[in-house]
């Protein structure tokens, strides 16, 4: 038995599997370690690494893992693990979405990446996160359907699919901003912004 405060070989969190509320995790050095016992017992989890984090699939009880620029699935609880995909910046944080099987979203310290496959491939999603594009956390809500709150080390943003990015065009700060007439018709009494 593996105790996770006194034993060398674990570095990390332990998590529960809430499907399967007997299943316990705790990051290893090299490797995951798992317990089917109620954590009585643990073992080293087949063809796993040192997981930074494990995000559990409420549509399919499967878990994402990932290290490093690599993400691994397990269907099967836990027990043995397969690579799913990488992305060309280290993983800071993932999340899945849940309300939709196959989204899933990740930050790195450049980017928020989004997949539409369960993680087989990955798109930028947004990069504009300025000062700071260093992503530190992501949540998602079921009730905001394709919205995303990302956390830097700066700020706190709200992403949706309608998000178009912004490009910076000129560094000069205006002095003062003024609404004029429309023009070129200034009979016109109604003007949409």
């Amino acid at each position: 038995s593996v105790n996770a405060q006194t034993n060398p070989i674990t570095v990390g969190y332990t998590r529960i599997n809430p499907f399967r509320t007997n299943y316990l995790y705790i990051r290893g050095f090299n490797n995951l370690l798992i317990s089917t016992n109620s954590g009585m017992g643990f073992v080293p989890a087949q063809n796993s690494v040192s997981f930074e984090d494990l995000k559990f699939n409420r549509f399919d009880s499967s878990i994402v893992g990932y290290n490093g620029v690599n993400f691994y699935k397990s269907t099967n609880h836990g027990v043995s693990w397969g690579l799913l995909s990488s992305l060309p910046d280290p993983v800071k944080c993932l999340a899945l979405s849940p309300s939709n099987i196959n989204t899933f979203y990740a930050g790195t310290n450049f980017a928020l990446y989004k997949s539409t496959n369960r993680g087989a491939s990955w798109f930028i999603y947004n990069d504009s996160f300025n000062p700071s594009k260093a992503l530190i956390g992501i949540t998602t809500d079921q009730g905001m359907a394709d919205t995303v709150f990302v956390v830097t080390k700066d700020a706190v943003y709200r992403v949706w699919a309608g998000y178009v990015s912004v490009k910076q065009i000129s560094s000069n700060v205006p002095e003062q901003f003024m609404l004029l007439q429309n023009y070129p018709n200034p009979f016109n009494p109604l003007t949409k912004i």
